[in-house]
């Protein structure tokens, strides 16, 4: 039978009660120490812990080892991946090259007869979970809600989810949100991912706004505020979007985007 057990716990967890029920006459230990009751208490360090139970009844004995770890909060993505291919092969490039901790990217030059693009997001961590969202020219009846923009997987292969990233009527240009969210349900990470038929950014200034005005609201959803602390957050975010619309390229917007979370931040510590 089954020997080997692992059990998942809530961050922030120090110790936890393992119970054990034994035949009776067996003797039970713990990490080599016998146990005076049912009940082993283990203390985590570091998030982790491991308890070794060794039953003996008489000649014959049994190990049982219950390995014991925090929920992770690991919000990234592990690679991210474009093509306009539906199998998991001929990828194009992504501007910048990915990394885990940037989260804004453009592919250019889709082919021109393209209806759509391939989005292959693999969060870091297994048990984290992905949502792709529609941020910029995407008709409504190629989003799976309609009121959050959520678009669902299309397909999967080789153990890779797809999400089709529809071009919108007329458009040339499109830009997804992928949202990333710990095995503890808690951290939350935000990708941006913009797919244009364009060759360079010159023309992309529009969608470039609209990304970081959806990057400015997110960062003052990251927290809850009592009322003086909102206005304060709404005052930010209200200059911030003004400051966009005299933004005139990506370096702008990403100064304006980052001194606001910054502002943000600031509340939220002394909220703390």
């Amino acid at each position: 039978g089954t020997t080997k057990y692992e059990a998942v716990v809530d961050a922030g967890t120090k110790s936890v009660d393992i119970k054990i029920k034994a035949a009776e006459g067996a003797t039970v230990t713990v990490n080599d120490e016998k146990m005076d009751s049912d009940t082993a208490k283990i203390d985590l360090t570091d998030g982790k812990a491991e308890a070794v139970f060794k039953v003996t009844n008489g000649n014959s004995s049994r190990t049982y080892t219950v390995s014991i770890r925090e929920k992770s909060d690991d919000a990234t993505l592990g690679t991210l991946q474009v093509n306009e291919s539906n199998a998991y092969s001929s990828f194009k490039t992504l501007d910048p090259e990915f990394t885990p901790d940037k989260t804004v990217y453009t592919m250019y030059n889709a082919d021109s007869s393209r209806s759509f693009e391939n989005l292959w997001p693999d969060a870091n961590d297994s048990n984290a979970s992905v949502k792709v969202y529609s941020v910029y020219g995407i008709d409504d009846e190629d989003v799976d809600d309609s009121e959050t923009g959520e678009i669902d997987v299309t397909a999967s292969n080789s153990g890779h989810d797809r999400y089709a990233i529809y071009f919108g009527s007329g458009m040339d240009t499109t830009a997804v949100r992928v949202e990333v969210t710990a095995e503890d349900g808690k951290t939350v990470k935000d990708y941006y991912v913009t797919f244009t038929k364009q060759k360079d950014d010159t023309a992309l200034l529009p969608v470039i706004k609209a990304v970081g005005s959806d990057r400015i609201d997110r960062i003052a959803s990251d927290a809850d505020y009592d009322q003086a602390e909102l206005d304060q957050v709404n005052v930010i975010v209200k200059d911030a979007k003004r400051q966009l619309k005299s933004a005139e390229d990506a370096d702008d917007v990403d100064t304006i985007v980052a001194r606001a979370k910054q502002e943000i931040s600031r509340i939220e510590t002394k909220a703390d």
